[in-house]
């Protein structure tokens, strides 16, 4: 059996206590190639030593693919938010991670297993509203639960 990816392989610390869902809701960001605007679904998890958000592949989603779009999500979210360019980012206030997730529906019946990945931005390569050569790492649902101290909403 293949190695899981842990939370510890990526030195990202599981939250101390569980995290609050507060936000759970459609983010529009920049389509950018398409016409379309683009959109996915975002859970926000927060604590006091925390900061998680998972982006989800929707089906209805008409333009970018969140895989294709992650750093327009990142700046969408951070706008939604009113966060202050946190990821990648070296010495934020608390650490935030962002989890990009597909689910059998956000590939349209091809017959796909649930996938999530972390998303690790190149801090040297962060600058305002813009993120730059973001980097995927899967990891299983019990990792990202453990991250957020919780089941996922």
């Amino acid at each position: 059996m293949d190695h899981m990816i842990t939370l510890e392989d990526l030195k990202i610390q599981p939250a101390s206590k569980p995290l609050a869902l507060v936000y759970s809701g459609v983010l529009a960001y920049d389509g950018h190639f398409k016409k379309k605007s683009a959109t996915c679904h975002l859970a926000v998890y927060d604590g006091p030593d925390l900061c998680v958000l998972v982006a989800t592949e929707i089906p209805e989603n008409e333009g970018l693919s969140i895989t294709n779009g992650i750093e327009y999500v990142a700046v969408a979210a951070e706008e939604l938010l009113k966060l202050s360019h946190v990821f990648g980012k070296r010495g934020a206030d608390k650490p935030s991670v962002l989890i990009e997730h597909y689910t059998p529906e956000s590939y349209e019946g091809r017959g796909r297993e649930e996938d999530f990945s972390v998303v690790r931005f190149e801090a040297e390569k962060c600058r305002m509203r813009y993120y730059g050569e973001p980097e995927w790492t899967p990891v299983g649902r019990a990792e990202v639960e453990r991250l957020i101290g919780r089941g996922l909403a």
